[in-house]
């Protein structure tokens, strides 16, 4: 992929995008206290259907309609996310942040990989990565704060 696809990819972030990290469901048997689990997310939302085919086609990920609207949504997760983050990181300028924490906190969690049991430091870091992600997302842009470890 060319540097200006990447580039385009990391304005359509910018001005349309969302990176966040996802809270999910409780699973009080697979899990130790606070059993949810996080993870990264990126999607783009708007009606124009070519630009979300283009992000889909390009870098992965899924596309869904909104019901009743000519509304399109791409989104990506987890190592796909990362990858997709790390390849527009150079020119993202407002979601900048955002990408960096991302990628660290996703690069976090393959350190674990495919244990079952989180420790509680490994939890008291995700739920940290989770703060700050939202803080970053609120507006409170003034001070980035990389959680402990890292």
């Amino acid at each position: 992929m060319e540097d200006v696809d990447r580039a385009y990819a990391a304005g359509i972030i910018d001005g349309e995008g969302c990176i966040s990290i996802h809270q999910g469901g409780y699973d009080k048997y697979k899990f130790r206290s606070r059993g949810y689990e996080f993870s990264l997310y990126t999607c783009v939302g708007m009606a124009s259907y070519g630009i979300i085919e283009w992000l889909h086609y390009n870098f992965g990920g899924s596309i869904s309609k909104t019901k009743g609207k000519d509304y399109w949504r791409w989104n990506v997760s987890a190592q796909k996310c990362t990858k997709f983050l790390e390849s527009i990181l150079p020119y993202l300028k407002l979601k900048y942040c955002q990408a960096k924490l991302g990628i660290a906190f996703q690069q976090q969690k393959a350190q674990r990989q495919r244990r079952q049991q989180r420790t509680e430091k490994e939890i008291d870091r995700e739920v940290g990565f989770f703060n700050e992600m939202r803080r970053l997302n609120s507006g409170d842009k003034a001070k980035v704060i990389v959680p402990q470890g890292f």
